[in-house]
């Protein structure tokens, strides 16, 4: 199990164990599903939930060792 730490939109850590991850995407800009506003990257878990970062895509598919 790995864990890595990433930033909300709000300045606060937020801790993701990796092995819950499913994919990682640019965050919505607009619309119904538009993430918060300041987060870059939206991450997905196995359990259908998410959640936003201000860490660019690039940042976080290296922290998360996705390629």
């Amino acid at each position: 199990m790995t864990f890595v730490k990433l930033t909300r939109h709000d300045g606060a850590a937020v801790i993701l164990n990796t092995d819950h991850v499913v994919q990682c995407a640019p965050a919505p800009l607009g619309g119904q599903a538009a993430g918060p506003s300041g987060a870059d990257t939206r991450i997905s878990y196995v359990n259908g939930e998410y959640q936003d970062v201000t860490e660019s895509i690039d940042t976080v598919e290296q922290r998360l060792k996705f390629h």
